[in-house]
């Protein structure tokens, strides 16, 4: 699998609080940032499934599975 960089710019006291908290949780900025991406992402798209999954399945149970794979009836 490839890899591809991404890059943005960040407040001077912003980054380092948030390297400050990764040091104190003993993890790098690069796996907390890819880590807390991701799972942001993740919430979004299961926001976005929800909520359109009623536009076409009127009246239908709906039942969620999270990232770790765990069932949520909604």
């Amino acid at each position: 699998m490839g890899k591809q960089r991404l890059s943005f710019d960040m407040d001077v006291e912003d980054h380092r609080y948030v390297k400050m908290c990764c040091a104190k949780l003993g993890i790098s900025l690069k796996d907390f940032i890819i880590s807390a991406t991701i799972q942001k992402v993740e919430e979004y798209e299961d926001r976005w499934m929800f909520e359109h999954s009623f536009e076409d399945n009127e009246g239908d149970n709906h039942t969620l599975i999270d990232h770790d794979g765990q069932f949520h009836a909604l």
